[in-house]
């Protein structure tokens, strides 16, 4: 018999078989035979093999029977398993959205630097580079940045490129833009007028002596025309003589002496008439010179003016408040104002009568150089015909038409030299400047083939940057109506271990790498658009990316935020009811094992997106901070209860 622990009998004993699925227990009896002797050994083995193989039987009956299913058990297995609901809280929070964009870091508006023309021609046909841009070198307005054939050539600050070489009489904005820095420089061309006259020449002049070279005078054809002009007028002079002589000799009784004496007179009255015309344009010139001074005395002393009542007109409105004090103006500083205004009323009626009475002056002087012009040719009317009356010529017609017809050759040489003097004046060889839009600036690379002693290259002698750091980048054209010059940036250069702020600079058509139309400063070039535009970034603290040219900055710039804080959820939170309504489902009662809890369906307005959440504001129900949304499984189906509570069929889940 087995028996328990107690040792009392159990009864028959079994055997638990646990199945592989379910874990379930099958109790079989084995009932063995009592002791007996040895001939009954025989009988009791014969009767452990039965028990064995029914045994098996029963095991193995076990484990096929786990394994059969009916249809729908299977069906039943592969139902999915009730879904959880899935819920995050309502937070309250600013919320800000951001335009992210990779740019590149380089110098700011660098500009490779061409000759725009051959250097003067004193320098012969060679081009070849005597010295050689210097790399890393400053370069200010005014200074030599390389020497051609030994020919300097000038760097100044300006928009315009250079296209021409500019020659005594030219005109043009371009003109105007050199006047201007010469101007800067000191060398005083006179005002800006925009026309290449003798001030302008002079001013050329002093900048090519102050940097020791010699400015570009007449060719060597001017030249020649000069000299054959100042013989033709030698020779026409010569025939004047002779025809003034057979005049004073023809037909008259003066002796010799005589005649010297009124040709004396005649002579002295026409100096007389050079010297009153020469006298005349002197004194129009200062006159003129004075009015440009009083006109601009008077300008500066009406914008004085004017701004003074503007002050005046703005302290004196009911109420305004003083923006130093940040309480209204007092009386006695309304009265300051006042007093402030009428001096600079004074001071403008004194300058506009000071210009009055230029412009009278410069009259005056006209009239009176008129007069004296007037006066001298009159002397001379009268010298000359005192010497027709003495000398009585029987027949002088043909004489007197002799010296008028000699004296108009001589005008037209005067007149001819006049006007080739006036074309070969002083020079500006287009290769001897180059205009860039901003000064100082860095030589910050250079043509290899610039050396000293090699032909000037046809490609860029050198890259001129500013020292100045930007970082530009490209945008789509939707994204770029996002963006305004001013707006702050979060700049990023990872492997340089930056992190700073800046500013959009400009937002805009691709620049070029040299011109806004394509072309070179100082020479030719060809530039092309770009379906995106650009964004160009200046760094507050441009020192540091100086060090990294040409690296990856990652920029964010934040385009819009909310007022202050908002409730936000989760994008996925967000669904569509009827009417194109939005909507979140709002858990009120939280599930558990037992039950399911309950959650209500809000509809809301919905505001600004930004880092994976939304800004919402509820229309109807109530909805808090803290309030758990759905955004997942679970959770009652927003669009089957839309579906109970309306006869609408457009609703979209």
């Amino acid at each position: 018999m087995f028996s328990s622990g107690t040792g009392e009998p159990t009864g028959p004993p079994t055997l638990e078989v646990e199945t592989v699925d379910d874990a379930d227990t099958v109790d079989l009896d084995v009932r063995t035979a009592k002791p007996a002797n040895a001939g009954g050994r025989r009988r009791r083995k014969q009767a452990l093999v039965v028990v064995g193989v029914a045994l098996l039987s029963a095991v193995a009956g076990v484990g096929i029977g786990s394994q059969l299913k009916s249809p729908a058990e299977r069906a039943a297995d592969r139902e999915p398993p009730t879904a959880s609901r899935v819920t995050v809280p309502v937070e309250r929070r600013s919320l800000e959205a951001s335009t992210p964009l990779t740019g590149s870091v380089d110098f700011n508006q660098p500009i490779q630097i061409r000759l725009g023309g051959p250097v003067g021609a004193s320098a012969g046909s060679a081009q070849v580079i005597t010295i050689a841009p210097v790399l890393d070198a400053a370069v200010n307005e005014g200074d030599v940045i390389t020497e051609v054939s030994g020919r300097p050539v000038f760097v100044f600050q300006g928009a315009l490129p250079v296209y021409r070489p500019f020659e005594p009489g030219d005109t043009g904005p371009d003109v105007t833009q050199l006047e201007e820095a010469l101007f800067r420089l000191g060398v005083h061309p006179g005002p800006a007028d925009g026309t290449y006259d003798d001030v302008t020449e002079a001013a050329i002049d002093q900048l090519y002596f102050n940097k020791n070279y010699a400015s570009e005078g007449p060719s060597e054809e001017q030249r020649t025309s000069l000299r054959d002009k100042d013989k033709a007028i030698v020779e026409a002079e010569q025939k004047l003589a002779e025809a003034r002589d057979a005049l004073a000799k023809g037909g008259t009784t003066v002796t010799p002496s005589e005649r010297l004496q009124l040709q004396q007179t005649i002579d002295r009255a026409a100096e007389g008439v050079a010297e009153a015309e020469a006298e005349a344009k002197r004194n129009n010139d200062a006159a003129a010179a004075k009015i440009v001074t009083d006109t601009g005395l008077r300008d500066a002393a009406k914008s004085a003016r004017d701004a003074a009542a503007t002050i005046y007109t703005q302290a004196s409105v009911a109420g305004a408040i003083n923006p130093t004090t940040e309480v209204e103006y007092t009386a006695i500083e309304l009265a300051g104002y006042q007093a402030d205004l009428a001096e600079k009323e004074a001071a403008l009626l004194t300058a506009q009568q000071a210009l009055n009475e230029s412009i009278t002056a410069k009259d005056t002087a006209a009239a009176a150089g008129t007069k004296a012009i007037k006066t001298a040719r009159d002397e001379l009317a009268f010298a000359q015909l005192s010497q027709t009356d003495k000398l009585k010529p029987a027949d002088t017609t043909s004489l007197r038409d002799a010296v008028t017809a000699a004296q108009a050759v001589v005008d037209q040489a005067r007149l001819d030299k006049a006007a080739i003097e006036a074309e070969s004046g002083t020079k500006f060889p287009a290769g001897e400047m180059i205009f860039v839009p901003t000064l100082p600036s860095t030589i910050t690379s250079v043509n290899p083939d610039a050396i000293p002693g090699a032909t000037v290259p046809t490609a860029e002698l050198a890259t001129l940057s500013s020292t100045e750091t930007r970082i530009t980048a490209r945008v789509s054209r939707g994204d770029a109506a996002l963006l305004k010059s001013g707006m702050p940036v979060n700049i990023t250069v990872r492997e340089a271990g930056i992190e700073t702020t800046g500013i959009i600079e400009s937002v805009g058509a691709p620049q070029t790498e040299n011109n806004e139309d394509g072309s070179d400063f100082g020479g030719g070039g060809s530039g092309s658009g770009a379906a995106r535009l650009q964004v160009v970034v200046v760094p507050d603290d441009s020192s540091l990316f100086q060090d990294i040219i040409g690296a990856s900055a990652r920029l964010l710039i934040p385009v819009a935020s909310t007022d202050g804080e908002v409730l936000a959820v989760p994008e996925a939170a967000l669904f569509t009811g009827p009417g194109r309504t939005t909507r979140v489902e709002v858990e009120r009662v939280a599930a558990t094992d037992d039950d399911p809890g309950s959650t209500e369906v809000i509809e809301v307005k919905v505001g600004l997106a930004a880092e994976g959440l939304v800004e919402i504001t509820p229309l109807d129900g109530t909805l808090s901070e803290g309030d758990r949304v759905v955004v997942g499984g679970g959770g009652a189906d927003p669009a089957a209860a839309e579906d109970e509570s309306t006869d609408e069929t457009d609703a979209t889940p």
